[in-house]
């Protein structure tokens, strides 16, 4: 499914943007 993959894919975008975040606050 393509519709799939494309969510996971910016979903893991998100995940990793705010674990950036979250790096830097701590």
């Amino acid at each position: 499914n393509i519709t799939g993959i494309i969510l996971t894919v910016v979903g893991l975008s998100i995940f990793n943007k705010l674990k950036y975040r979250f790096a830097e606050i701590l």
